[in-house]
């Protein structure tokens, strides 16, 4: 699968590397294409293979589930060496089972892994009878999750404790969350902004108390 596998595009490559998934029946790829459109190097995996990225210390990482950011399916992620080695896993916590399929980052203090930074989330039994759904809804929420260095975990934002049902922007038909956020990133005051897709919005989450603004 994988030699017979190339990236092309309208104008030669300028160099580097291209990093994507590739999925082949029950197997995924973590797959890096040189310059050149030839596959450089992979990573195997059984299931499905979401999110992808290399980390600031040079390893990989890939979220694994084939979930579509609501839906009660369990999944990890992982932290890959450059050798193809499994450096760490990650599971949930019991409070948010399902890791979110969107975006994961390590993150580092002074060099040092200090942790990781990741979304999940977990579902809810609602009557959304007054808004002409059913009466037993099963609707999902997400969570930012902060593991720390030593493997502890706590919440630092629960979409549950800020949105409401009525802030969702999109169609709601055939969707098992209200908020889907999409990205995560870093302002240069080391606190957390957060992208909601459902939501039409942007928040910048403060990392010690987990405050909006």
């Amino acid at each position: 699968f994988l030699a017979a596998s190339h990236l092309t595009g309208q104008n030669n490559l300028s160099g580097g590397y291209v990093m994507t998934a590739l999925g082949n029946g029950g197997n995924s790829y973590l797959t890096i294409f040189d310059s050149t459109g030839q596959v450089a190097w992979y990573k195997e995996f059984t299931g499905s293979l979401a999110e992808i990225k290399q980390q600031a210390n040079g390893d990989f990482t890939a979220i694994l589930t084939s979930s579509h950011g609501g839906e009660p399916v369990t999944g990890t992620a992982e932290e890959i060496a450059l050798d193809g080695s499994v450096v760490r896993t990650f599971t949930p916590p019991e409070s948010s089972p399902y890791i979110d399929d969107h975006e994961f980052w390590l993150l580092f203090n002074n060099g040092a892994y200090d942790g990781a930074l990741f979304l999940a989330y977990n579902q809810r039994h609602l009557d959304l009878s007054s808004t002409g759904g059913p009466s037993d809804s099963v609707v999902s929420a997400h969570q930012l999750i902060r593991q720390n260095a030593d493997g502890s975990q706590h919440v630092v934002f629960d979409a549950w404790d800020h949105f409401q049902l009525g802030d969702n922007v999109e169609p709601t038909a055939g969707q098992a969350d209200f908020d889907h956020p999409n990205a995560i990133t870093f302002d240069t005051d080391g606190n957390y902004i957060v992208s909601w897709r459902n939501l039409d919005a942007l928040t910048k989450i403060n990392a010690s108390t987990g405050e909006i603004g």
